[in-house]
């Protein structure tokens, strides 16, 4: 059995993202959120992944908790596992959407054809997943690090720096940015400065390539991600490159 060195200053350290393998995967990210949070909680540190909860997951139970995030009523289930806190937010946005599809629709129906709502779903998934180590029993609190994974994830260091340290809600907590795929980056476009080329709603047809992912290209990095075999040394040495980052 591999020798893993234990963490002389332990952290307690939280994953966002909406992938969590083997709950919800379309690639590689899936993959990383599901197993590097247990090489950390072997080296002693005290790890939680919060991801949506997009399907009926066996073992998550309902914590009771609700909390208001961006005008949205949204609870936790969790799940302990392999010495990893795995948190789920459950709002309708996620669970009534794709429903049975998580293993490949959880950002539109079909390839090329994202949801419209996208940018609404991940802001108030941000929200709750900063509110989830302060109002769950599990010991984690405000001194955290939290580690937000590609774009979905983009608000959580925005909304640490701009609403909770200057309301005095936060004053602890750190964020590191992870991304696993930087040429997927959406853009997000205000709907007031189309409503005169488009019908409400509704970008123009010009614009659809610059706001929608190319599901087509991205299909192709997933099978080839998919390929790759992530051996024990990666994670190893993913784990230690992190709480270097992170006890900076």
């Amino acid at each position: 059995m591999p020798f893993t060195p234990k963490a002389s200053k332990p952290m307690k350290i939280v994953f966002i993202s909406t992938e969590v393998a083997p709950w919800s995967k379309t690639g590689g990210l899936g993959d990383v959120v599901g197993s590097l949070p247990v090489e950390l909680a072997k080296r002693g540190h005290k790890v939680m992944t919060i991801s949506p909860r997009y399907d009926q997951y066996k073992g998550a139970w309902d914590t009771s908790v609700r909390v208001d995030a961006l005008g949205k009523q949204v609870g936790f289930f969790h799940e302990h596992k392999k010495g990893v806190d795995r948190v789920f937010v459950d709002h309708p946005l996620f669970l009534a959407k794709v429903w049975g599809k998580t293993g490949s629709k959880l950002y539109g129906k079909t390839n090329g054809a994202d949801f419209a709502d996208n940018q609404e779903r991940f802001a108030m998934f941000c929200k709750a997943a900063l509110e989830a180590p302060m109002v769950l029993p599990f010991g984690y609190g405000e001194d955290v690090c939290f580690v937000a994974n590609d774009w979905h994830s983009g608000l959580v260091p925005v909304m640490i720096n701009k609403v909770y340290k200057p309301n005095g809600t936060s004053r602890r907590p750190r964020s590191v940015v992870a991304r696993d795929e930087i040429f997927f980056s959406p853009l997000f476009f205000s709907r007031k400065k189309f409503s005169a080329a488009a019908p409400p709603g509704r970008i123009p047809d010009e614009r659809r390539p610059r706001f929608f992912f190319d599901r087509r290209r991205r299909s192709k990095t997933l099978r080839s991600d998919r390929a790759r075999e992530r051996r024990p040394s990666d994670l190893a040495d993913r784990a230690t490159s992190l709480t270097s980052l992170t006890s900076r």
